[in-house]
């Protein structure tokens, strides 16, 4: 049931004045220590709290999509008065929460007025007698919900972009936050699946037992591995061979009797005269096998996720693929091979989840301290204004308000180059097949200006029959201005800058590009961490030392690479970044 009456205000908040930024950075006590140091409950409780007394709200709560049913919320922490508002779930049609997940983007959605008659169907809204809704959306950074934040009130909405701006600041840390909750809930339950022997150990006795009761000379079985080529690849999980385990490889399927597993579901070489047709996987080579027999392997949803077979250099009955002890045999291997997937799935989420809590607690720690550097400024040179307003010192009077400008500005250039940080994975334009010499053209242009101030030099040299990546576009743009411009600002010596840009010839399914400068060199020892967020070598350089973090954080969101390489100081450095070809 749509509802009538005036649309709801979705459209992003303007930047607010010095006022306003300042209070914003400066949070309640109590929720920068759970920013800091608490876990990810805590901060969420106390982000409700500081949301209602910042917003005024009389009911304030972060709710989670179900994971079953993604038509359903389960409230997280909430804030309300009167307190006491015990844990709630409810449906989202009829709801105004409901135009909220709908949206493609974390864009905060505001009824300022009349919430409840424009959905009457939302009982909540009418026994709670409130007047105004503000909610924004949480999704990761595919743009999978997660959930919402939402405040309401029996008051109209007053400041619509304030509220707005207020909830997307917050946004990406109560996403993490609920984020966090199910990778620890997924690790929970698939800790809880697992049992004392490993499956490698349970591979390696299930291959033992089958190369003994066929009286062959081994057994192996291995998984497969999507590599993003046509070229199907497979790892050997465990191998018995005369007795004796042999270590694990990785190899190619194709051109093997592996290959044909998959193509017909089972598959025998019975003697020596088919086997010269095929060639046998890398880690049989050399080992006197002449007779392979395999049978595919499929996890509960039917797709195939890897194979085994047994090994022999004499004969063996063709048909033992259709015998009851080969049926048992593919069942239990089955079973075991999606039980080894969920231990690596559960290291995975566990790995993630410890990167995410660090990356963040990094975040955290960096963001505050630069946020507080100017308002101290500012804090100290308003008690020199207050000083010199009473002397009447005018002088001093116009220096004092000098600095104050400076330190407003290098917050507000840290605050908006924050904001573009988190936008990244969530704000995205239309991908188009574009082709790289026209990305470095549309970069050049935007950066014409600081090449012409500093007389640098720009070759390019791209072949235009490369093939096109599929793309954000202006994403893209910014990646390569960004890389020009850091460049054309590494000059050696006062020499006027040179800047090669090119592409590398493709191999595989990725395009490499690359921007090269003949500047001050990187030391190795910081290949990584020039990455990361507000790392900058020069410590007297221009900007914020968000630059290399949003490229980064832009070319993994096409799901590609970005490194850097130099011989070392005084030599120049060239980055290069990877995108995917279809």
């Amino acid at each position: 049931m749509k509802s009538k009456g005036p649309s709801p205000v979705t459209s992003r908040a303007p930047e607010s004045d010095l006022k306003q930024r300042v209070e914003l950075a400066e949070l309640d006590p109590e929720l920068m220590e759970a920013l800091l140091g608490a876990s990810d409950e805590s901060f969420l409780g106390a982000l409700v709290r500081f949301l209602r007394k910042e917003l005024d709200s009389d009911f304030v709560f972060v709710g989670e999509s179900g994971g079953v049913d993604w038509g359903r919320i389960y409230s997280v922490a909430i804030d309300s008065d009167p307190s006491g508002t015990e844990a709630f779930d409810y449906d989202l049609e009829g709801t105004p929460c409901a135009e909220v997940m709908a949206k493609g983007m974390p864009h905060a959605c505001c009824h300022p007025r009349g919430v409840a008659e424009l959905f009457p169907q939302d009982q909540f809204l009418v026994d709670g007698e409130f007047q105004s809704y503000a909610g924004i959306p949480l999704r990761d950074t595919s743009g999978s919900p997660l959930g919402l934040i939402v405040s309401l009130s029996r008051r109209p909405l007053k400041q619509t972009a304030e509220v707005i701006r207020i909830l997307e600041f917050f946004h990406d840390r109560a996403a993490l936050a609920i984020r966090n909750r199910r990778l620890a809930q997924e690790a929970t339950d698939l800790l809880q699946a697992s049992t004392h022997s490993t499956s490698h150990e349970i591979f390696r006795s299930l291959m033992e037992v089958l190369s003994k009761g066929l009286q062959v000379r081994g057994a192996f079985i291995a998984e497969t591995i999507p590599n993003g080529t046509e070229a199907l690849e497979a790892c050997v999980v465990a191998c018995c061979l005369d007795g004796q385990p042999l270590a694990s490889d990785r190899y190619v399927l194709c051109g093997t009797p592996c290959e044909e597993v998959y193509r017909y579901e089972q598959f025998s070489l019975s003697d020596a005269r088919q086997a010269v047709r095929y060639q046998l996987p890398s880690f049989l080579e050399g080992k006197g096998i002449s007779v392979y027999a395999g049978r595919v392997l499929r996890d509960s949803s039917g797709n195939a996720s890897g194979h085994f077979a047994v090994l022999h250099d004499g004969p063996i009955d063709p048909h033992v693929l259709s015998g009851h002890l080969y049926e048992v045999f593919a069942s239990r291997l089955g079973a075991e091979l999606g039980r080894k997937h969920a231990e690596d799935e559960r290291n995975r989420l566990i790995q993630e989840l410890k990167a995410q809590n660090e990356q963040m607690e990094s975040f955290i720690y960096t963001v505050s301290h630069d946020l507080r550097s100017p308002l101290i400024s500012i804090n100290g040179l308003v008690g020199f204004l207050q000083r010199d307003l009473g002397l009447g010192n005018s002088a001093r009077i116009n220096e004092d308000v000098i600095g104050i400008r400076s330190a407003v500005h290098q917050m507000d250039v840290l605050l908006k180059d924050l904001l573009e940080l988190s936008r990244i994975g969530r704000m995205v334009n239309p991908p188009e097949d574009v082709s790289m010499a026209r990305i470095v053209s549309e970069s050049l242009e935007s950066c014409a200006g600081s090449i012409r101030d500093r007389g640098a030099e720009v070759a390019v040299e791209i072949d235009p029959d490369l093939p096109k990546v599929k793309v954000d576009r202006l994403r893209l743009v910014q990646v390569v201005q960004n890389l020009i411009d850091n460049a054309v600002k590494c000059s050696e010596g006062g020499q006027a800058p040179r800047v090669e840009i090119g592409c590398a010839p493709v191999e595989g399914r990725e395009l490499v590009t690359y921007v090269r400068d003949h500047g001050i060199g990187i030391d190795t020892r910081y290949f990584e961490t020039i990455f990361e967020l507000f790392h900058q070598l020069d410590a007297d350089a221009q900007g914020s030392g968000v630059g290399l973090a949003l490229v980064k954080r832009i070319i993994e969101a096409h799901q590609g690479r970005i490194w850097v390489e130099s011989e070392g100081m005084g030599k120049g450095s060239t980055f290069f970044f990877s995108l995917p070809l279809e």
